[in-house]
This record gives C-alpha cells, structure tokens and sequence, in this order.
C-alpha cells in the first residue's frame, strides 16, 4: 500500500526512463536493469581482480592455513560445535530422565519445581544439569534460581556458608 503523496515512479539517472518504483533497488537511482549492465561491463573489465577475490573468499573454509579468527573458520567450528552437543544431548536424554525422577521432577536444593516459563513454549523451562567444573561429573538437577546462585557464589562451598550465615545474622531485620 502506497502512503499519501509516495511517488509510484521514477526517472533512472543512467538511462533517464521513467519507470516504476518496483524496477528500482532500495534507495538507488538506477533502476535494476542498468545496475545489472554496469556490474557486468565491470567485470568485463577487472575481471582478474573479480577472480582472485572469489577464489580467496571461497578458499578459506578448506584451507588449512586460514587465520582462526576468519568467520568462516569459526563459523564451522561453531557448526562443529553445535552438533556435537546435540548427540551429547540425545544420548544422555535417558539419564536426564532418570534424575528427574529420582529427584520427584524438582530441584535439588530447594525441591521445588522449576518457576520460570520459557517465553517461546510457554511452559517451566526443563531444570538445569549442574555439574562439577573440576571433574565434569553431573551433581543433580537444578531450577534457574539455584543454578544461578551457584553459578553467583562461583561454587564455592566457603563462600555459601559465609552467605548462609549472614542472613541468619540478619534474619528479620528491618531493610
């Protein structure tokens, strides 16, 4: 739909026809069939230049000489990544569930179940797989506010005693 007053056409600035808004690219002033005649009378031209950056472009992701900071290198490392955490996922999906039954399906610090809807499925979000950053070795299932709060006091055993006891210390006081 047309606003009030938007122009339906326009004159291209490289062949001078008027033509129709359609015909022209996004804020350009030549219309689609003129650009598409320059880029190939440039090519024509450089078209050396146009093949060694092509070839550069389309050789890095095989290249075993690529910088690893170029995207495409990171980019299949990513992919690589991302896979390998989806088998990782399916195959210990059993032993999920076998921890959530074990902990009643909630969490094992408060043992309540997980509050916080996922915003895309409208439902409690699954509750956290809490590991050992050590050893690796899974501890239980955790709610996002447990999982956090470790995560917060970095693990650390000392530091949740410490916290543990001032708000004993505090318990009741006036905020």
């Amino acid at each position: 739909m047309q606003e009030a007053g938007s122009p339906t056409t326009k004159i291209c600035s490289t062949c001078g026809i008027e033509k129709s808004i359609t015909e022209f690219n996004k804020s350009k002033a030549q219309c689609k069939p003129c650009i598409s005649i320059r880029m190939k009378a440039y090519y024509i031209e450089h078209r050396e230049e146009c093949l060694a950056r092509d070839k550069r472009r389309t050789s890095h992701p095989y290249n075993p000489n690529a910088p690893a900071n170029h995207p495409t290198v990171r980019h299949r490392r990513y992919i690589a990544y991302r896979d390998a955490g989806k088998t990782k996922k399916v195959a210990s999906n059993l032993a999920y569930q076998q921890l959530l039954e074990l902990q009643d399906n909630n969490c094992a610090i408060c043992r309540k179940g997980e509050s916080i809807i996922d915003n895309s499925t409208k439902k409690p979000r699954a509750l956290a797989v809490d590991h050992c950053h050590t050893t690796g070795k899974t501890r239980g299932l955790l709610c996002s506010f447990c999982n956090t709060g470790l995560g917060l006091f970095r693990d650390d055993p000392e530091i949740l005693e410490q916290a543990k006891n001032y708000l004993e210390q505090h318990r009741g006081a006036a905020s």
